[in-house]
């Protein structure tokens, strides 16, 4: 009976698997799941993401393995606080010490080593040495940077340290303005292109170089370099080169040779012995010196220091010399002795003028006489 029954309620095979699939498929919709991790957004690197540990599971931290540490970059001069030098390197502070002042045009320069070398104006080389404590200008403003090329115009306040010259300021001029001098001409060489002037301040010949850009003007008229007589007086704009000379910009000729001019102003000093005189022009305000003969029509009672006069004089390469002298007037500041005997000084002096001139004549026939009749 028992068996039948388990035969009559036996399942068959198929049906068994298929309700076993729907079970397990019915469970999988039942159960809850867990919703994805979002991927954890990058982070700035901090100082704890080297020290984090890793969790119980034996994983590494998402902030470690995911965001290394990145290298902190400082930039000094931007605001970041420079740490001192070491001072087993640091150079010792400048000893103070008198300053000497030159200048030259560099003939080479080691920035690595921190020499150059300098052709000094009117002068022989001059080495020298220079580091971060020498202060930098380049026209007239202060650099940082090694900003020295051979060639360069510079002007050093030097000093001398441990037996070597030490740079401690360098001005680099890169700018070239010109420079004036004034002076008489002693020549001028159409083969090498050089003049020659003595300079009216130190009495000094001086060269320069005469380029084709060079203009040469004539009281005010063009003229060419044939107009460069020696004995000129001239007024001069040169520049300076990076082979350290002179090179002529602007030439005038003030005076020539054989030119005349025309004279106004006052006397501001005379000397009838000699026949000088000095001039304030009313011109330009300039003073001449005027060379005059003394006799009299030339020297008269109102010709004195302060008169007002007006002559023409010829240049004759070395002076200014007149052959007349116009009183106008006397001036209003005239010097005066104190006696006020200026009219009687005025006359000895001419008188004293007079007889060495008739002294001079005298003694012409005494010597012809003396040599025609030889004393016994």
């Amino acid at each position: 009976m028992l068996r039948l029954k388990h035969e009559r309620f036996a399942l068959p095979g198929w049906l068994a698997l298929t309700l076993l699939l729907a079970a397990n498929s019915l469970a999988a919709q039942t159960t809850p799941t867990a919703p994805p991790q979002p991927a954890p957004a990058l982070s700035q690197p901090t100082s704890n993401d080297a020290t984090a540990s890793a969790d119980v599971s034996g994983k590494p931290s998402a902030t470690t393995a995911e965001n290394p540490p990145l290298p902190t970059i400082r930039k000094f001069g931007e605001g970041a606080e420079v740490s001192a030098v070491d001072p087993r390197i640091a150079p010792p502070v400048l000893p103070k010490a008198k300053l000497s002042l030159i200048g030259g045009i560099v003939r080479d320069v080691d920035p690595i080593r921190e020499r150059m070398t300098v052709n000094i104006f009117g002068g022989k080389k001059m080495k020298l040495i220079f580091d971060q404590r020498s202060r930098l200008f380049v026209n007239g403003k202060e650099t940082d940077r090694i900003n020295i090329h051979k060639g360069d115009r510079v002007y050093l306040d030097t000093q001398a340290i441990k037996g070597k010259i030490f740079a401690r300021t360098v001005q680099v001029q890169t700018r070239t303005e010109a420079a004036d001098i004034s002076g008489q001409l002693l020549g001028y060489n159409p083969r090498t292109n050089e003049v020659t002037l003595r300079d009216q301040l130190s009495a000094r010949p001086v060269t320069l170089l005469f380029t084709p850009a060079t203009t040469v003007s004539n009281q005010g008229r063009p003229a060419t370099s044939a107009d460069l007589l020696p004995g000129a007086l001239v007024s001069i704009q040169f520049l300076p080169t990076s082979s350290g000379r002179r090179a002529l910009k602007d030439v005038k000729i003030i005076a020539a040779p054989g030119s005349s001019f025309a004279f106004y102003g006052t006397v501001t000093f005379l000397d009838l012995r000699s026949g000088m005189l000095a001039l304030e022009s009313r011109t330009d305000g300039k003073l001449y010196d005027v060379k005059f003969p003394v006799n009299d029509e030339t020297v008269t009672e109102d010709l004195r220091v302060g008169s007002e006069v007006m002559l023409n004089a010829r240049f004759d390469g070395r002076n200014y010399v007149a052959d007349s002298v116009n009183v106008m007037k006397s001036g209003a500041g005239a010097e005066k002795p104190a006696n006020d005997n200026s009219k009687a000084l005025d006359k000895a002096n001419k008188k004293e003028a007079q007889e060495e001139k008739e002294d001079k004549v005298d003694s012409a026939p005494e010597q012809q006489q003396g040599e025609v009749h030889p004393r016994r």
